[in-house]
């Protein structure tokens, strides 16, 4: 079966707009892949806004390459995604600095786990870290 997203958008009583996004099974149409999301997750030693201290010349190079791997990628790359900072992790007895190595992340989607990992051949991150696939499972009942 197929997963769409179904997104929807509210406004909060504070006036703020959230959106939100379920996965909903649907039997696929004939003929139509069957194709799943997946959270891409680039995990590195060097914080995202680390990365990000290089020259502007470095900085379009290291983008060309991305822009080359995302083009690859083709409709399967469902979301760039953006690197990710400033992290604090959340417990019940309250909030921290987060020292989780996650620096960003991506969505694609795909007809099993085997090809969303192989989406990440050649891609520029594993120069400098790894990367973590995560396939967004349907919640029974929703």
């Amino acid at each position: 079966m197929l997963r769409h997203s179904a997104h929807r958008s509210t406004v909060g009583p504070d006036g703020a707009r959230r959106c939100s996004s379920r996965v909903r099974r649907r039997a696929p149409d004939e003929g139509e892949d069957v194709m799943a999301k997946y959270l891409v997750l680039y995990r590195a030693d060097v914080s995202a806004e680390a990365q990000m201290e290089q020259s502007p010349e470095e900085g379009q190079a290291e983008m060309q390459e991305w822009m080359a791997w995302a083009g690859k990628t083709g409709a399967a790359l469902t979301d760039f995604g953006s690197p990710l900072g400033n992290g604090r992790a959340v417990s019940p007895s309250g909030a921290a600095a987060s020292s989780s190595d996650v620096a960003g992340y991506s969505i694609v989607e795909a007809p099993d786990a085997d090809a969303a990992v192989a989406l990440m051949d050649g891609h520029p991150h594993l120069k400098i870290g790894t990367i973590e696939v995560l396939e967004a499972l349907e919640i029974p009942g929703m």
